[in-house]
């Protein structure tokens, strides 16, 4: 494997830990390809899930979950050096609930299911590395239904800001056209309620960035 590719290799979650030269004995013996999608390519499907994981080189993608005849629900944005797929890699099971489609020109990296259960027999860091993702997978979904089943917009919000001040600190960088989306809420109702929470100084509004100010004043109003 070319030095360039190995160093982005070694982005990626599965690999970051490895020294350079087991990054590069690893993608000898694997058999892994490499695919490139245009803007609103579907990549896999309920019905045709990919064969093993698929790391994102370039680009992004979308999670949707299809409803009959209503608009895809979008559940998440995958960006670069993310992965996914990984739940065909370790289940039996033929379909699955989730669309992932290409948001933007988008290069990804393919490693065939037999190749990564054999990686994990033979790597004990790399299985480690698919146990954390797995539990962190599980903590993402627990997220998600704790905020679809709120009675409220406000409630999906709060919930929404704490799930993100846990994960990643004080300042939230999205539009709010994004976090409408996310939550499934309409924009009014967001704009009202972010408004709401400004005005009593839990967070503070800048652009695209919110300030989480009082913490423990969402907590609480998250109760």
């Amino acid at each position: 494997m070319e030095q360039n590719k190995i160093k982005t290799a070694m982005k990626l979650f599965l690999f970051d830990s490895l020294a350079p030269d087991t990054v590069s004995k690893i993608f000898s013996e694997i058999d892994y390809r490499i695919e490139s999608y245009r803007r609103g390519d579907i990549i896999s499907s309920p019905s045709q899930p990919p064969d093993g994981i698929g790391f994102i080189l370039e680009g992004e993608c979308k999670v949707s979950r299809h409803r009959g005849d209503a608009e895809p629900l979008q559940l998440n944005l995958l960006p670069r050096y993310s992965s996914f797929g990984i739940l065909s890699v370790f289940s039996d099971t033929e379909e699955f609930p989730t669309e992932i489609s290409a948001s933007r020109p988008t290069k990804i990296l393919f490693i065939p299911k037999k190749d990564m259960i054999d990686l994990c027999r033979g790597y004990p860091d790399i299985a480690m590395k698919v146990i954390g993702f797995m539990a962190d997978r599980i903590s993402f979904l627990n997220s998600k239904v704790s905020t679809f089943s709120e009675k409220s917009t406000l409630q999906k919000l709060v919930n929404y800001l704490l799930t993100k001040y846990r994960k990643i600190g004080d300042t939230i960088t999205c539009a709010r056209t994004d976090i409408s989306t996310e939550i499934s809420v309409g924009r009014a109702s967001l704009y009202r309620d972010l408004a709401t929470l400004e005005s009593e100084g839990l967070i503070k509004i800048e652009s695209k960035k919110i300030y989480i100010i009082d913490p423990e004043g969402l907590e609480r109003k998250n109760l």
